[in-house]
């Protein structure tokens, strides 16, 4: 009996600002086919926002993940693999030399794509869920808030903030003894921030992301009420994050819920509701459309963008 022919697979290796993501991808996926996730945390952002430059053990653990992710890969035998590095890569000042040291440790070219080209890619994957709208998309972030806006007439756009749950911890952690002080400057950051967005509420919410993931398991729902996410908020501005988080997210979860709770607001939503994974797994499927389609060695960030664009 002939053993039964092997799926063709693919991976994607995302270099974010608090892990590494690793992505197993049959060949012509779907939105119903299931995608092997790997994640290997890193402190990159933690480095970059606390002391201005990545540490030198923090550059050896990430060529240590990366050099992991190939392993894993090549358990897995795939046929292709793409690198890219999102948020905080994007301004770390030792991006071009780690990406360098990568390389030439472990033959994987990592390829920064910009806040707008990320925003661009996800907004597909908002579409697919078919949401009525007017709603936002948000994917929250370390370093970084991409967001999608689909009006209920006209054009969608998308963009970046420089808006991120690591971020925000450090511009306002000295504040937490102050815990009014604390809601009242870090939530005029948002909104000063958050003002840029195109959103004419009032408008659904919808949000991705490791504080949109934690924020759901800590009330048990996909979502909640604006009322409810100010409890949550004051809760913990109270008593701390709560214990059953691990404690990577509960040093973030504040900085993150804040953030959320202004998108919310500023898009005069009744609540927020948790999109899952899926919007990050479309964003994944389509960048291995186009390592299908192109040689690894024919794709940059600029590609990328255009060649997403042109299938809209």
């Amino acid at each position: 009996m002939e053993a039964p022919v092997q799926a063709e697979v693919f991976g994607l290796v995302e270099m974010g600002s608090n892990s590494l993501k690793l992505y197993v991808v049959p060949r012509g996926a779907k939105a119903d086919t299931p995608i092997e996730t790997i994640k290997l945390p890193w402190r990159v952002a933690h480095d970059l926002f606390a002391r201005g430059s990545l540490a030198a053990e923090t550059a050896e653990e990430v060529v240590e993940r990366v050099r992991e992710a190939t392993r894993l890969l090549d358990d897995r035998r795939v046929v292709g693999m793409l690198a890219i590095a999102t948020g905080v890569f994007r301004e770390l000042p030792e991006t071009d030399a780690l990406a360098l040291r990568v390389r030439e440790a472990t033959g994987v070219v990592p390829r920064v794509i910009g806040g707008e080209d990320e925003a661009s890619l996800m907004a597909r994957g908002f579409r697919e869920l078919s949401i009525a709208p007017p709603a936002v998309m948000c994917d929250l972030g370390g370093a970084s808030l991409e967001w999608a806006w689909m009006p209920e007439r006209g054009a969608g756009r998308s963009g970046s903030l420089s808006l991120g749950a690591i971020r925000n911890e450090y511009l306002f952690a000295h504040l937490r003894s102050s815990p009014e002080r604390y809601l009242a400057e870090s939530t005029a950051h948002c909104d000063a921030a958050l003002s840029a967005l195109p959103v004419v509420g009032p408008a659904r919410v919808v949000a991705t992301g490791g504080t949109a993931e934690a924020l759901a398991a800590v009330v048990g729902r996909t979502s909640v009420s604006s009322v409810e996410l100010a409890e949550v908020i004051a809760r913990v501005l109270g008593e701390g994050p709560p214990g059953t988080l691990k404690p990577g997210r509960q040093a973030v979860f504040l900085p993150g819920l804040v953030i959320l709770s202004r998108v919310v607001a500023r898009a005069a939503a009744a609540g927020l509701e948790y999109g899952t994974s899926a919007v990050r797994l479309g964003m994944v499927r389509r960048l291995i459309q186009l390592l299908e389609r192109f040689p690894p060695d024919e794709l940059h960030a600029t590609q990328l963008l255009r060649m997403t664009q042109a299938k809209r």
